[in-house]
């Protein structure tokens, strides 16, 4: 019985051996967005629109509140119809500032998601070189795959953050080697002459 269960276990030690330890790595997207060249420009740019349009909004309210004063000075003085067209007129203007608000709402809201849909499919594209110069079976997303602890080792953001802003932010991927910019310095020369 003893050699049976010895033969067992040295049958069954190769195929344990061969079994193969999958090797997986995580990204904060979230934090790789808000730290690569074109998320901060993006954000930036959004930022901006959302002020431009605050002040609009800002604008209409103000111009609405005036209103509403001039209306409850004189609903005293309104009778009948006149009072019910004026109370429409307000609520009117009142429904096209909320119009106008849900509107430039949804319009950032899809600016944003252009813009961060752009900066993922870069970010892809890096993520599976990462995965491919490590060995990696598996990447995952930090906050979507709810990580609640990993070994340092697996985080891959600040290398994606790296990558993609030497590949694609500002000068990444642009630079002018020294030769070309001196023959174009040559080039400009000669046009002057």
């Amino acid at each position: 019985m003893f050699r049976s269960l010895l033969i067992a276990c040295f049958l069954l030690i190769p195929m344990v051996v061969k079994a193969e330890t999958k090797r997986i790595g995580y990204v904060d997207l979230r934090k790789a967005l808000n730290e690569v060249d074109d998320g901060r420009q993006a954000k930036n740019k959004l930022q901006k629109k959302k002020s431009a349009y605050q002040t609009k909004l800002n604008a209409q309210q103000e111009k609405l509140k005036r209103e509403k004063k001039i209306f409850d000075r004189r609903a005293s003085i309104l009778r009948g119809e006149a009072k019910r067209k004026a109370q429409l007129k307000l609520q009117q203007k009142f429904l096209e500032l909320q119009k106008t608000y849900t509107s430039l709402t949804r319009e950032l809201a899809q600016e944003e998601a252009k813009e961060t849909r752009v900066i993922f499919r870069k970010m892809e594209l890096i993520i599976r070189e990462i995965a491919e110069k490590e060995g990696l079976d598996l990447m995952l997303e930090k906050t979507e795959s709810s990580i609640l602890y990993a070994r340092s080792g697996m985080d891959y953001t600040n290398e994606l953050i790296r990558l993609y802003n030497k590949r694609f932010g500002r000068g990444g991927g642009r630079r002018v080697s020294r030769s070309k910019g001196k023959k174009s310095k040559k080039r400009r020369r000669r046009r002057r002459k």
